[in-house]
């Protein structure tokens, strides 16, 4: 099989292994909150493919809230938050505070 984009334009998540996880958190009574992912050289936007991929006929796949990281010139540029809106398959941003750690 072939791609015709690269992990820089591309990422996909592993269904099975992200369920295995939810459950096992909630087993454990430590769900997971938040699934994190980078785009290379663009901005910390939530895009459509995005959306296609987290929610499906208005449903969350999973219960949890995303981060997305922007990397620019192989830096961190800027980070932002998202949170699905109930019934419908659009994100919408919503805050998020980062407190660097200092030495």
């Amino acid at each position: 099989m072939t791609f015709p984009r690269t992990s820089n334009t591309y990422f996909k998540i592993n269904e099975l292994r992200a369920a295995r996880t939810f459950e096992q958190g909630q087993a454990e009574g430590r769900p997971v909150k938040v699934i994190y992912h980078s785009h290379c050289d663009a901005g910390a936007y939530f895009s459509e493919e995005d959306a296609a991929t987290f929610a499906n006929g208005g449903q969350l796949m999973w219960p949890c809230a995303y981060i997305v990281v922007s990397i620019m010139d192989g830096k961190v540029a800027e980070r932002r938050l998202w949170v699905h809106e109930p019934g419908t398959n659009d994100f919408k941003e919503s805050t998020l505070t980062i407190q660097e750690s200092t030495p």
